[in-house]
This record gives structure tokens, C-alpha cells and sequence, in this order.
């Protein structure tokens, strides 16, 4: 019996062959591509679940080639700023930004006149506070060459009412005769008000000063300059040497200092308490108060007051005078 099914069985597979043997040769390569796809599938799913993913994909970054970003109002729609680079990393919601090259363009509100100009080797942008790092040769250039600044680094934000610069820099105003320098530094962004600190250097018409820190305060007509700490005033063509704790100048020529006074000239050598310079028919007058004495050779020769002619090196002692 059972012989007789194992051959009714046969022969029936031999007439299904015989009938739909080109539907099954069709049906192999579909039946061997769903083999594959789905090995290959499975074998992507445990390689994908060996790997370990990122929990936040904010660390995800991307390298992206000829970097720009333009920023505008986003009331009146106008062009606040724009950012060129040679390449930069940045994150996945493209909120920060590693960048190479940089050059970035501010313009004057309401007009597409650039207000100044930034470069630097490498930067550091965060967009969603408009903050920028600007690092290794960083430059400024201020309407149109009024202000030069070379900085080893430079931060400002779009809330921050100036620029921070730091590892050592120089700001050079050739309208204004002004050349400015120290290890660290604090300028507004319009350019009114100047502070160096370390190593303070200002050259200002025929003044050379330097000190621990130089304040500058300039508007229109008008340039106040107040320096803090072993302050040091050089008058080359007038051959003075002026030092002091504190010196301040104004933009009409007059000056004031006072602690540890002392002016130095190839005749005279002062000492006070206070200084007063003021200007009279463009010639200077120093006032020297506070236990004033001058010193010749060994000899000290006190007064009440000791004034000092800077054009004529005169010298006219005043009140109880001794030595």
C-alpha cells in the first residue's frame, strides 16, 4: 500500500513539474534577492545594535567647506552682520560653529555701509547668544582704516557693549595720532573708550606714556587720558622725564599727576606730591605742590611751591623756601 501512494505521489510531482516548471525557474532569482535582503538586513540590525549611539545628538558634528552665515533683524528684516569662512564644524542644530578663516562684516544700522571688519585664524560662534571667539591674528578694521586693532584674541557678543582683547595688542589710530598697546584691553564698540591693562603703552602727539593701566576717554572735540600705576611720561623733544602714581592728560595739552612726582630734565630734577601743567599761549607751566623740592647735585632746596616752565626750563620757587 504504501509503495502504491510513493509512486501516485511521484507521478504526481512529475506532471506539477511538467506543467509549471517555467513559473518556478522565474520565481528562483525574487525567491534568492528575498534570501539576501533579508540576511543582509539582519546583519545590519545587530552591527547598528553592536554600536554604541549617541544619547544627545547635539554632540553630532559636521565639517562644512566655504562656511557662511548672514544675520538679520528680525523686525525690519535688515542685514546686521554676515560670516565667511574657509570651513567650519559645527554641531547638529548648527547653534555653535568651530570655524577656520573667518571674516566677519558688521554694517552701520540702516545702511549697508560696513562698520567694521574682523578676521582671525580660527573662531568660535555660538548663534543662539551672538557671541564670537576670534583667536591668532586676530584684525579689526574700524570705519574705513579711523582704527587698526592687532590682538592675539578678541570677544564680543551682540548684547556686550565692546570687545575684550587679550595676549597682547595694538590699536593704531593714525587720524587721531593715537597708538595704544598692553597684555589685555577693553574698547567700546564705538571707539569712545579705550582701556589697557598690563604693560600700558600710549603714544599721543609728542607724548609717550606708559603705565599698569591707561584709560582713554575720547568725544567729539575732547580726549581725557588717566593712567593708574608706576605711570611714566616721556617728552622727547623737550628732553622731560615725568613720573608719577597716577597722570592725566587732556586733549588740549594739559596735565595732572600726583603721587611720588618727579620731573627729570637735563638741569632739573623736581620732586612732589602734585603736578599741574597748564597751557598758556601754547607754552606749558608746571605747578609743583605738596612738600616740593629740588634736587642739584647732593643739595635739596624746599618751598611751598615750584613752578617749571617746560619751553624755558625756568624754575621759580615760591613761599617758605629752604635746604
Amino acid at each position: 500500500m504504501n509503495q502504491k501512494k510513493i509512486l501516485r505521489a511521484a507521478k504526481y510531482l512529475e506532471q506539477f513539474t511538467n506543467k509549471h516548471g517555467t513559473k518556478i525557474a522565474m520565481l528562483v532569482p525574487l525567491l534568492a534577492f528575498l534570501i539576501f535582503f533579508s540576511y543582509s538586513t539582519i546583519s545590519a540590525l545587530i552591527t547598528v545594535k553592536s554600536i554604541q549611539l549617541p544619547k544627545n545628538f547635539k554632540k553630532i558634528k559636521f565639517k562644512i567647506k566655504d562656511y557662511f552665515v548672514e544675520h538679520l533683524d528680525e523686525n525690519s528684516q535688515e542685514k546686521l552682520w554676515n560670516l565667511k569662512a574657509k570651513s567650519a564644524i559645527v554641531n547638529s542644530k548648527y547653534s555653535k560653529a568651530e570655524i577656520t578663516d573667518p571674516v566677519i562684516e558688521y554694517f552701520e544700522k540702516g545702511t549697508t555701509n560696513t562698520k567694521f571688519l574682523l578676521s582671525a585664524k580660527h573662531a568660535d560662534l555660538d548663534k543662539k547668544i551672538q557671541s564670537f571667539d576670534l583667536r591668532e591674528s586676530v584684525k579689526l578694521n574700524y570705519e574705513n582704516n579711523t582704527y587698526l586693532l592687532d590682538s592675539g584674541k578678541l570677544t564680543f557678543s551682540e548684547e556686550s557693549s565692546g570687545f575684550k582683547v587679550s595676549k597682547d595688542w595694538t590699536l593704531n589710530s593714525p587720524s587721531k595720532d593715537i597708538l595704544i598697546s598692553g597684555r589685555e584691553g577693553e574698547i567700546s564698540k564705538d571707539f569712545q573708550s579705550i582701556k589697557s591693562l598690563g604693560l600700558a603703552k600710549l603714544e599721543k602727539g609728542p607724548y609717550q606714556l606708559s603705565a599698569d593701566r591707561i584709560n582713554i576717554n575720547i568725544s567729539p572735540g575732547r580726549q581725557i587720558v588717566d593712567s593708574y600705576g608706576s605711570a611714566k611720561l616721556v617728552i622727547p623733544d623737550k628732553n622731560i622725564l615725568l613720573t608719577a602714581s597716577e597722570i592725566h592728560l587732556d586733549a588740549k595739552g594739559n596735565l595732572r599727576a600726583q603721587g611720588s612726582v618727579n620731573i627729570n630734565t637735563d638741569n632739573t630734577n623736581c620732586f612732589a606730591e602734585k603736578l599741574c601743567v597748564r597751557t598758556e599761549n601754547k607754552t606749558q607751566i608746571a605747578t609743583l605742590t605738596g612738600n616740593p623740592y629740588i634736587l642739584r647735585n647732593s643739595d635739596k632746596i624746599y618751598a611751598d611751591e615750584i613752578i617749571y616752565n617746560f619751553d624755558t626750563e625756568e624754575l621759580t620757587i615760591k613761599g617758605n623756601v629752604h635746604s
